[in-house]
């Protein structure tokens, strides 16, 4: 049996705002998305499985209106799921200073555990924009990148694994396919590899729910390799790989499979 991490990147309305490019945004979206996260809940309870929400931390202070979605987070948590920093406001990483870097991991992790009551819950950290940064040291480049290293600290995803470390996070997740794979980044897709040193680095084998996802799980059923997929809740509305059709198909797949105990959907935090 195999574990399937299925990771929710819930952005919030700051993430929406900061993520817009080029500036196409939208307000009824803010709204779609909240919407998405309830529907998401109600079929995982109808489900009976567990998830992982990456959430902003702006998303749990204290606001008015549609940025104040504490209850929200707080029902996410009460029902077993896992809630994990998507920083505090959807920065893009690099090509900010390593003080605002930090900033964002602390802020984002203590008012997101502040909201849900409980201290140390929060302990797995998904960087914003969906992209890994290069990983100099270990001969690892992404696609994407801006702000490189050496001439920015937050450019090098070392330099973020030992901040995060040092605030007490446990596991990270990365996203991006590399352009020179070393075998400390193997980001082939359904032959991922884990490492469990002080931080749990953890690469993204698909995002989306449609035929490719559901043939990367059962290559991970034949490999015995745990499965990391990673969804969008507003990308339900754009109708593609994430699509709500797409989804409930999945679901309805990974049942079957659970009955059968080919799989179990898990989480990554040591205390839920």
């Amino acid at each position: 049996m195999i574990n399937v991490y299925l990771i929710w990147d819930f952005d919030g309305p700051i993430g929406q705002v900061n993520a817009t490019f080029p500036y196409k945004f939208d307000s009824q979206k803010l709204v779609t998305e909240i919407e998405n996260v309830f529907f998401i809940l109600e079929k995982l309870d109808e489900y009976k499985i567990k998830n992982i929400f990456a959430v902003t931390g702006f998303t749990a202070e204290k606001s008015t209106g549609l940025f104040d979605q504490r209850d929200l987070i707080k029902s996410i948590y009460a029902k077993g799921h896992e809630v994990a920093s998507h920083s505090w406001r959807h920065e893009w990483l690099p090509i900010f200073t390593k003080e605002q870097i930090m900033a964002s991991m602390r802020r984002s992790k203590m008012i997101l555990e502040e909201c849900i009551g409980e201290q140390n819950s929060v302990v797995g950290f998904v960087p914003p924009h969906n992209r890994p940064m290069t990983w100099v040291k270990k001969g690892a480049y992404s696609k994407g990148d801006r702000g490189l290293y050496p001439f920015f600290w937050g450019g090098d995803l070392g330099n973020i694994i030992n901040a995060l470390k040092g605030e007490g996070y446990k596991w990270i997740r990365i996203s991006s396919k590399a352009w020179i794979n070393a075998n400390a980044l193997q980001v082939d897709a359904a032959g991922h590899k884990w490492y469990n040193e002080e931080l749990k680095i953890v690469q993204n084998t698909c995002t989306g729910f449609n035929d490719t996802a559901i043939r990367y799980l059962k290559e991970s059923v034949r490999n015995n390799t745990d499965i990391v997929v990673s969804g969008h809740p507003l990308a339900f509305m754009f109708g593609r790989e994430e699509s709500k059709d797409n989804f409930l198909k999945f679901l309805d797949v990974t049942a079957k499979m659970v009955e059968q105990k080919e799989i179990c959907f898990s989480l990554l935090s040591a205390n839920k």
